[in-house]
């Protein structure tokens, strides 16, 4: 895409700010002809850096292998990355409060179209579904992914109708769109009526030395599974068991015996290794299942329920096992109905309702969601299009915070998020802004 804008830029005359020739003829008549500037938008790259992140690494790099001139304007924490990646690019860091997404969308409409005629770029590289509406040169966008129109139910219903917007727009108004797949221009097409001789397809979803088809053995071999249901044979014994499932993972039968041993001493089977499995306790079932399903050291565990119609004791015996796990460095994914067992074993948690995570956090932050009340502050006018100044908005976050009534206040978009004892209480004793709010 970004290659079609510049055949036809470079075809032309073009000049700097400083009005010296990009493109053109000299005094004797011979044809010059300078790399583009072409400047790209990172600044929508998250902290975690994640797909967005690789992505723009990986455009960078390819335009610099082209032979483009670049500029790159970003988050100020991501200036010294960029200069070392792109040695040669001019790199512009946006101002500080776009960190805050709804800051940043604002920033996009009026900040990124000023440094692209201060940098003097040819064409501009949005690398995240969105766009400036009056950009001041050629603009491509990339469109990674249309399920906010094909799978809505798979989005929050608010990032989606967003998304859905930029796409929209970037479909109306942009020169050229990449998208990743066929398969994605195709719905393009479809969807949103979009000109398919505007699309270029740019396989740049994945990188094949990272993601690439598993080894099902060594899949096996990093990943453990204990049910809910055991999965014990009534007329074995533990200590059989052990040994048969670390032959199942292709240990040496003197290897697995030792390993069985060890994992008979861990999980404390000692008692009742060489009894019937139907002779078992609940409890001590559900510890030779963990046992089973760690026998081969994998990296991650999933734990189905394990403490379910366990006893008091057993399941504080169960609780020591699952730490001991945690601290040995094992990741374990842990499922269960109980929410002081959550507390009590997890670092973070998902609540899941009708197959969508439904809220996500730590224990103290989730306790913290539902002690006292919530109260949000929308400050974006509802008889009004776009979003607040982000100077608007860290004043009111500001003033807000500044309320005794008020235990903290966190900024999501162009929204307050207050954290307080009482709702009833709290909304009165407000200060007055523009702006609608709701418990």
């Amino acid at each position: 895409g970004v290659r079609s804008v510049l055949a036809g830029i470079q075809s032309k005359a073009h000049l700097s700010a400083s009005g010296t020739p990009r493109a053109g003829v000299n005094h004797e008549g011979e044809r010059l002809v300078v790399a583009p500037r072409v400047l790209v938008d990172a600044t929508a790259v998250p902290a975690d850096r994640g797909a967005v992140g690789r992505y723009v690494d990986g455009l960078l790099s390819a335009l610099e292998s082209a032979g483009a001139d670049l500029a790159v304007a970003c988050q100020r924490a991501d200036e010294e990355r960029y200069g070392r990646l792109v040695p040669g690019a001019q790199v512009v860091a946006a101002p500080t409060a776009i960190a805050h997404r709804a800051a940043r969308l604002a920033w996009e409409q009026s900040g990124l179209p000023l440094v692209a005629q201060q940098v003097a770029a040819d064409v501009i590289h949005a690398p995240h579904y969105s766009m400036p509406l009056r950009p001041g040169a050629p603009i491509v966008v990339t469109i990674h992914d249309l399920t906010f129109f094909t799978e809505p139910d798979a989005h929050n219903p608010v990032t989606a109708t967003f998304y859905k917007s930029a796409i929209r727009t970037s479909a109306r108004r942009a020169t050229r769109l990449i998208v990743p797949s066929k398969a994605t221009r195709d719905e393009l097409v479809r969807v949103l009526g979009a000109d398919p001789t505007r699309i270029d397809v740019a396989y740049h979803g994945v990188d094949h030395t990272l993601f690439h088809q598993p080894d099902p053995a060594q899949v096996r071999q990093r990943i453990g599974f204990v049910a809910q249901a055991s999965g014990t044979y009534g007329q074995s014994n533990a200590r059989r068991d052990l040994v048969h499932q670390a032959r199942m993972y292709g240990v040496p039968k003197s290897t697995a015996k030792s390993l069985a041993e060890t994992a008979i001493a861990a999980f404390q089977l000692d008692d009742f290794a060489d009894r019937r499995n139907s002779t078992y306790s609940g409890g001590q079932r559900r510890r030779l299942d963990v046992a089973l399903g760690v026998i081969h050291a994998p990296q991650v565990i999933f734990l189905d329920e394990p403490t379910a119609g366990l006893d008091p004791q057993s399941r504080a015996r169960m609780w020591r096992e699952v730490r001991r796990l945690r601290d040995e460095g094992m990741t374990i994914f842990l499922t269960t109905h109980y929410l002081d067992e959550a507390d009590a074993l997890c670092d973070r948690i998902s609540i899941i309702d009708a197959g969508l995570i439904v809220a996500e956090g730590t224990p103290s932050d989730l306790k913290r969601e539902i002690s006292g009340d919530v109260v949000i502050v929308d400050l974006a006018a509802p008889d009004t299009a776009g979003v607040p100044e982000p100077a608007t908005v860290l004043e009111a976050s500001k003033i807000l915070n500044e309320q005794p009534c008020v235990q903290s206040c966190e900024v999501i978009d162009h929204t307050l998020r207050l954290y307080v004892d009482s709702g009833a209480t709290a909304i009165p004793q407000a200060p007055v802004l523009t702006a609608t709010v709701c418990v």
